[in-house]
């Protein structure tokens, strides 16, 4: 899963803004296929939409570095890691047997992908908070020029 994403973007590269925009532009049309695939969990269905929306509402280049950093790495490493190790365990196993507090591994699956969607709307959230603060704040030039007529 997620094989063109991880060809094109590998972990070690520096990503100007264009670039992670087309890497979030990937990674939505190959969760598409992801959501298809007859073994992919209907919750992880749900939320990889909610994730996918959330996605095409950005714009990476209006984005901070820090931030644009963290939803590539979400996107290209974290979520493909997870989708892998998932679908390694054999489908019988992944939904019968309890590994962790009464769970299985679709259960944790589950809730990774939660973790997901909740990470991603926090740094859009961030975001926005960081642009309202900018918006609130007066340029210097101004305080500069307010304080020579005020004299």
């Amino acid at each position: 899963m997620f094989e063109k994403l991880k060809e094109k973007f590998q972990e070690k590269k520096v990503y100007q803004p264009k670039e992670r925009q087309e890497c979030l532009v990937l990674f939505m049309e190959q969760s598409e296929d992801l959501m298809n695939h007859a073994l992919f969990p209907a919750k992880a269905k749900s939320v990889l939409s909610s994730l996918n929306h959330q996605l095409s509402q950005i714009d990476m280049m209006k984005l901070s570095i820090d931030n644009q950093f963290k939803i590539e790495r979400t996107i290209t490493q974290e979520i493909p890691h997870a989708v892998d190790s998932y679908f390694s365990i054999p489908r019988a196993h992944a939904v019968s047997v309890v590994i962790k507090d009464g769970k299985t591994a679709k259960d944790i699956f589950i809730e990774k992908f939660e973790e997901f969607d909740k990470k991603l709307k926090n740094i859009i959230q961030d975001s926005i908070d960081e642009k309202t603060k900018k918006l609130m704040e007066k340029p210097k030039e101004y305080h500069a020029k307010k304080d020579f007529y005020d004299l």
